[in-house]
């Protein structure tokens, strides 16, 4: 019987803090960006002994931090210690967290105080509880994301949405543990720069190359254990730098910032990009009409109960059943513009290119710092197979990071004239040669989403 108590005590404890949950109410210390604001207790009863609860509101000072954090985090993919150390060098601006107990306080920004912040699903104004284990044999640790327990609605106001936010925590899988901050190693023996190291993959096992100094030549390797050795993956495999970064080059000139851009695109791609950006930005335009008719029909329902002379209760059921109808309709409209704007976000769009400037790249001795910002930008990614002796290189536009992208490029390309109004009418250059192979960019360009915003993609 005791047993039975015990446990039935513990189902009504969960039970509580979901209720306390979905209703929004907040748990704990408040996450960093938002502040505690006291609010009456919802129980008549406690109510009146003047128990209160919380819920959050966004901290004035700590608020846009958070913002600009994940910020850097979706458009530069910057590391957690990249962030922390750019936070440091303006604390006013920047105020780190205040521990629970203040003792423990270091007076500044530090890689855990970064992770916890931008991890943090509170952030996108749904109130979220059990994240964490709290007893056990797994006290504080990380509890699987299916246990978590999310208010149904956002019930504060969000510092970023929820897509931004799914996005920072994609940075996390592509970086997989690769060093963010440019220049050498921390590591004493470290001698040479890798400016391609975190964009370098193996095609063979999907791993990421690191660098490798063979007698005089830079290289990129990969060398997995026999377990993890796919079927015709060598012990070693190894690609000279020099070869990529040619190869990189070129394509950057001539796919990404060069004249012919776009005539390098497939021309039935475009033509079904184009259709389906005009379809897509139709859809949410009447979706957006059908949103502000429903408002405007529960304003006049509003004004024809104040209108009214005789008000019997068949009236007023009348009345409040057309309005829930009405709430409802809204609310699937909602939805239905809220997934119109998500499918027209992956929408090809060959139209960003137009917001990149037309260069030559030189990657010649440009500072690493400067390199790595312009990949991470572009989100580069190249995939070498030892089979066939080439790299294919890729980038990823977004109207997030195309800003990000063109103040980048200024510091890195050599300006050359643009090419004549005719230019766009005439067959594209001759693409230079892949020279030994090592590197190779595909013309055909996928790309995804409307305006100046959405997606695209160049392999």
């Amino acid at each position: 019987m005791a047993e039975w108590y015990v446990l039935d005590l513990l189902e009504k404890s969960w039970g509580g803090f979901e209720i306390h949950t979905e209703a929004g109410f907040n748990i704990g210390k408040p996450c960093y960006g938002h502040r505690a604001r006291r609010v009456p207790h919802p129980v008549p009863a406690k109510r009146a002994k003047g128990m209160k609860k919380t819920r959050l509101e966004v901290h004035p000072a700590e608020g846009p931090v958070v913002r600009t954090m994940f910020t850097w985090r979706v458009t530069e993919r910057l590391g957690y210690q990249a962030i922390a150390d750019r936070l440091n060098t303006d604390l006013e601006t920047n105020p780190p967290p205040i521990p629970v107990d203040p003792a423990a306080e270091v007076g500044r920004w530090t890689y855990s105080n970064v992770r916890d912040v931008l991890t943090n699903p509170k952030h996108t104004g749904h109130m979220v509880w059990n994240r964490r284990a709290r007893k056990g044999a797994g006290h504080n640790r990380m509890n699987p994301v299916t246990e978590w327990v999310w208010s149904p609605e956002p019930v504060h106001e969000a510092l970023v949405d929820l897509e931004t936010f799914v996005q920072a925590q994609d940075v996390a899988i592509h970086r997989e543990r690769s060093r963010t901050a440019a220049g050498l190693s921390p590591d004493p023996q470290a001698r040479r720069l890798y400016p391609l190291r975190s964009y370098l993959f193996c095609d063979l096992c999907g791993r990421r190359m690191f660098g490798n100094s063979k007698r005089q030549n830079t290289c990129y390797a990969c060398a997995q254990k026999k377990a993890w050795r796919p079927d015709g993956h060598p012990v070693i495999l190894r690609v000279r730098e020099d070869h990529l970064l040619d190869g990189l080059a070129r394509f950057l000139s001539e796919k990404v910032f060069g004249p012919y851009r776009h005539t390098l695109l497939d021309a039935s791609q475009q033509a079904l990009a184009q259709a389906a950006q005009h379809e897509q930005a139709s859809k949410a335009q009447a979706l957006r009409r059908a949103i502000a008719d429903t408002d405007a029909k529960a304003r006049r329902l509003i004004r024809t109960l104040e209108l009214a002379g005789d008000i019997d209760q068949d009236f007023i059921r009348d009345i409040k059943e057309r309005r829930a109808e009405l709430r409802a309709h809204h609310a699937d409209l909602e939805r239905q513009l809220a997934a119109a704007e998500e499918q027209a976000h992956h929408t090809h769009n060959p139209v960003l290119l137009d917001h990149l400037p037309i260069a030559a790249i030189d990657l010649d001795g440009m500072p690493d710092q400067t390199t790595r910002r312009l990949f991470e930008a572009l989100r580069l990614e190249i995939r070498y197979d030892p089979a066939s002796r080439i790299a294919r290189c890729s980038i990823t536009l977004t109207g997030d990071t195309i800003d990000a992208v063109s103040r980048t490029s200024q510091d890195l390309i050599t300006a050359v004239p643009s090419a004549p109004a005719t230019a766009a009418r005439r067959e594209p250059a001759t693409p230079a040669p892949n020279g030994d192979g090592l590197c190779s960019a595909p013309s055909r360009i996928r790309t995804c989403a409307h305006g100046s915003g959405g997606r695209c993609s160049l392999p």
